[in-house]
């Protein structure tokens, strides 16, 4: 079982910021997992444990179980600045360059190469002083192209269709409750009739 830390660090020069991550490992162990049907939900829940145990403020945590075959990755955390999702798991970063396309062709016409075990993960990508057209960024698990008009994703609101099932809900019981209601004193005066029947036959006879 792994566990890592990723606390987030800004590179770059006077022309572009990136967020970005260093990496510091916890801990390192192992663990004997008895055989049973369910080893990966064990896997999964010590994963979590041990993920909860190690939260800490503005950094990423991750836990990682493995065994023959099988494998369960758990990430918490919360970083401040995240604008998108630059890598959608966090992969070791080998470079960043930015592209600019001029007469139907492409050019790299800026690269940044960060210290050894910097990662990439969510993060913003700010630029100060450059005009490209696409962002190259090179990780160990291949490369990734990203649009500057992809560097921000605003967050959606919700439209509300939650309480207008509540509302119609609610109108459904009322409904309901009302028919109860008017069965009820139909009932009765069905009651009242049948009774005002019964006192006038028997007036009727002691008149004979």
């Amino acid at each position: 079982m792994k566990t890592k830390i990723l606390r987030p660090v800004r590179i770059g020069d006077d022309k572009v910021e990136v967020t970005v991550f260093s990496e510091e490992e916890k801990s390192w162990e192992k663990h004997r997992i008895r055989s049973s049907k369910n080893i990966l939900d064990r896997m999964m829940a010590m994963a979590n444990n041990m993920v909860i145990m190690n939260l800490q403020d503005n950094a990423y945590v991750f836990s990682e179980v493995e065994a023959p075959g099988l494998r369960a990755i758990v990430g918490e955390g919360m970083v401040e600045g995240v604008e998108t999702i630059l890598s959608p798991k966090p992969s070791l970063l080998l470079s960043i360059e930015f592209g600019k396309k001029t007469n139907d062709h492409g050019e790299i016409i800026h690269k940044i190469k960060p210290e050894p075990n910097t990662w990439i993960y969510e993060g913003s990508i700010i630029n100060k002083n450059i005009d490209y057209d696409l962002v190259i960024l090179k990780t160990a698990d291949g490369p990734r192209i990203i649009l500057p008009d992809e560097l921000y994703i605003p967050q959606r609101k919700s439209s509300g269709g939650k309480k207008t099932k509540k509302k119609k809900r609610r109108k459904r019981k009322h409904a309901s409750k009302k028919s109860v209601k008017k069965s009820a004193k139909t009932s009765k005066t069905t009651k009242k009739s049948k009774k005002t029947k019964k006192t006038r036959r028997r007036k009727r006879r002691r008149k004979k």
